[in-house]
């Protein structure tokens, strides 16, 4: 495909909207006094399965819904719906920019990953928790938005590869829009688990 053409595609409405999330969002003209609903479907008339406060801020959207009004965000052991039209967009958050906070997690056997901004992560082991000091941020080369996260502690060694896509916790109807894999060598035969990552604190 020309660049041109790869251009016009991501011109096209709805396409290049689709390429940028998950993103950040902070609740925005709901008054002080009501709440903003999350509803079971992407409509007015569905019902209401949880809500955010008029100052919730960091609101993880996981994808849109047809039209674009709607997004799917997490509430509880659920995803719900919420109006698009209350929620504003946190700046820095071009499709293919790196996040500088990341929360990696699975289950079977249940394990985290978390990166904070300022290039720490953590990593719960059998003795404890584990702190960890970010080494490198590599963005991927074939599609805008992957990315490695290298990082080290004594004696051990983490690879997070982060790429978008849907998942799931496989515990709860929670949705993600990033899926990710951390291999952890320790010595012995590495080890790599899969799982789910989200930009929320």
């Amino acid at each position: 495909m020309t660049r041109l053409a790869a251009l016009a595609l991501l011109c096209l409405p709805g396409l290049a909207s689709a390429q940028t999330f998950p993103a950040l969002y902070d609740v925005a003209g709901v008054a002080a006094n009501d709440v903003l609903n999350i509803r079971a479907e992407p409509t007015a008339s569905a019902g209401i399965v949880g809500t955010f406060a008029p100052d919730a801020t960091r609101i993880e959207v996981v994808r849109l819904a047809e039209g674009a009004d709607w997004g799917l965000v997490n509430s509880g052991e659920s995803a719900g719906w919420v109006s698009m039209a209350y929620l504003a967009r946190l700046d820095g958050q071009a499709w293919g920019d790196m996040p500088a906070a990341i929360s990696c997690f699975g289950t079977e056997p249940f394990w985290a990953f978390g990166v904070s901004a300022d290039d720490t992560a953590r990593f719960p082991m059998p003795d404890g928790e584990r702190a960890f000091q970010v080494t490198a941020r590599v963005p991927g080369q074939s599609y805008p938005g992957d990315m490695a996260i290298l990082a080290e502690s004594t004696g051990i060694r983490a690879t997070a590869i982060v790429s978008a896509g849907s998942c799931n916790d496989g515990m709860s109807d929670r949705e993600y829009g990033l899926k990710a894999g951390l291999l952890l060598e320790a010595g012995g035969p590495p080890i790599l688990y899969t799982g789910c990552c989200s930009l929320a604190d």
